[in-house]
């Protein structure tokens, strides 16, 4: 681990010990109601997206609100706004946070190293509106841009960090289900797959991740799942049937506790004789993609993702 990515977690990550009964590292679980701690937590992490720096001078930001389809169109500098490989990208936030800001560096580099125009997806969060509303609003995202777009699914890629990263898969799956047009690629930064926080690296890991616990996900799990089964396979794509989904590449930190939430999801998919290549990066904390702004493995981590989709896309290149 670079020197870099030990001072992201002790400085940007956590505000407390991993461990204990606080969710995030944020003190009041206990005493406050669930809204007010919830926009406690909340207001910790808009303040760490806060510190992120804005994308290259001659971005292209364009804000999208059209009812069912929220977010924000992101082309760096030199591709064009009608370019045809196109990204759909889900934030991640254990489904109650989102601030489209806090991946919007990393975004605006990956559409330079792809040449292609990004998508970051603005779903609904819990509690305010718990599952399925964040699937919902990623179907319909989905059906926009193949639809009213007319982008073709061949040019097409889904991705995602953690919770998003999950609901990405669940948004894979359920397009291959429902006999829809599979994008050609995925990718997916430490996705949360299991939202019965079963796997084991929950705590083999749980003195090794300074960013995310188990209890951080349980809770988060309880928020958003609002009474419905964890095992349900639009919360919990691992569980859901893995077949026929397009090449999918994963990367994970070896320290991390979701870590089992990604091989185990390698395996499934590959015991269906599914494409999936998994990236397993020593040491590193979650989602440090995040900070290619300045750690060089998280710049390293975006320019294999870039050569994946160049790969995976081939007979659809523009």
């Amino acid at each position: 681990m670079s020197w870099q990515a030990a001072w992201a977690i002790r400085r940007k990550m956590r505000r407390g010990s991993p461990g204990g009964d606080d969710p995030f590292g944020v003190e009041g679980v206990s005493v406050l109601s669930q809204d007010a701690f919830v926009q406690k937590v909340r207001s910790a992490l808009d303040e760490t997206a806060a510190s992120f720096p804005s994308p290259q001078r001659g971005t292209a930001i364009d804000h999208i609100d059209t009812g069912p389809v929220r977010g924000e169109w992101i082309a760096a500098p030199k591709v064009p706004r009608d370019a045809k490989r196109t990204i759909l990208y889900c934030h991640g936030g254990g489904y109650f946070w989102g601030n489209l800001s806090a991946p919007r560096n990393m975004l605006a580099r990956l559409s330079s190293l792809t040449n292609a125009r990004v998508f970051s997806l603005d779903y609904r969060l819990a509690p305010e509106a718990p599952f399925p509303a964040a699937f919902d609003d990623a179907m319909a995202v989905y059906s926009w841009l193949i639809e009213d777009q007319r982008i073709d699914p061949g040019h097409l890629v889904v991705g995602g960090e953690s919770a998003g990263g999950g609901l990405a898969l669940s948004l894979l799956s359920a397009l291959k289900e429902n006999d829809q047009p599979v994008p050609g690629a995925a990718f997916l930064f430490s996705p949360w797959t299991d939202l019965t926080v079963s796997g084991a690296s929950i705590e083999t890991n749980a003195k090794n991740d300074a960013v995310v616990t188990g209890v951080d996900l349980r809770w988060s799990a309880k928020l958003f799942l609002n009474g419905k089964d964890a095992r349900t396979a639009l919360a919990s794509p691992l569980f859901s049937n893995l077949s026929g989904l397009p090449p999918t590449l994963v990367q994970v930190g070896s320290t991390e506790t979701l870590l089992d939430d990604s091989r185990r999801l390698a395996e499934a998919v590959r015991s269906v004789d599914g494409h999936c290549t998994l990236e397993i990066w020593p040491r590193m904390h979650h989602v440090w993609q995040l900070h290619s702004f300045f750690l060089p493995e998280g710049r390293r981590a975006l320019a294999n993702v870039a050569h994946f989709i160049d790969e995976a896309l081939t007979p659809a290149r523009t």
